[in-house]
């Protein structure tokens, strides 16, 4: 079987709304989404320390191999030397390299806090939104990976959007208004699925199904909104 159809969602994040489509048109938003992400890594493979975009939350699924994994917490940044400028909502890159940590450069390091594990075959790990990370690679390493928004990171999320939209060019600025106009609708945050949905690990395409709206119960009135598409002008 195809790697995609063998593996399952997360049942412990059943709804990202991120991936919202609103018609059969909109079926190639999730393609260029690219989600979810699959990561092949070589033994000694080096990720910097940053964060994600977004202010997305992430789980990620190790596949095989083994991954050295560090993570903080937004008050700790000042520590690492951020690499910042005005068009950033919160710094992306950092100088410090907290693997292979020079304290006389980064005297800030000294006293850091952190969290830190070996990502194992058949483990997955959550990291919350602006967290900084860093991973080393032990051995040759296949992983699976997802950012995503739910109803804990939404208003951080919109907050991101508002501030990078005065950045953007104009066919940019359409999307990420009608992304808001989503986000902010009387429908959104949906409410979780029920216990008994959230005890599989769902396929692929279960959970996206979750995410069209013409399969879930809005009010009849917003059925032409929902058609307009959000790419559509």
């Amino acid at each position: 079987k195809p790697l995609l159809a063998r593996l399952r969602a997360p049942k412990y994040f059943p709804l990202d709304y991120k991936q919202l489509c609103f018609s059969e048109y909109e079926k190639s938003v999730k393609d260029r989404a690219h989600f979810p992400s699959l990561f092949i890594a070589k033994k000694g493979t080096h990720v910097p320390l940053h964060t994600d975009n977004h202010m997305t939350r992430f789980w990620v699924m190790q596949l095989s191999g083994k991954q050295h994994w560090r993570f903080f917490p937004p008050s700790e940044f000042w520590r690492f030397n951020p690499k910042s400028s005005e068009r950033q909502y919160y710094p992306f890159m950092f100088e410090a390299d907290t693997m292979n940590p020079d304290f006389q450069r980064h005297p800030g390091l000294n006293g850091a806090l952190g969290y830190e594990t070996v990502l194992k075959p058949g483990e997955m790990l959550f990291v919350p939104e602006a967290w900084a990370h860093q991973v080393f690679t032990i051995e040759d390493s296949i992983s699976v990976s997802a950012n995503w928004v739910d109803e804990h990171n939404l208003q951080k999320h919109i907050n991101f959007l508002e501030h990078t939209m005065q950045y953007q060019g104009p066919r940019s600025v359409r999307r990420t208004k009608r992304r808001l106009e989503i986000y902010k609708s009387v429908f959104v945050p949906f409410s979780r699925p029920a216990k008994s949905v959230m005890d599989v690990n769902p396929t692929w395409d279960v959970f996206w199904k979750r995410h069209f709206m013409k399969h879930m119960s809005v009010p009849e009135h917003l059925d032409e909104w929902i058609e307009k598409g959000i790419d559509k002008p």
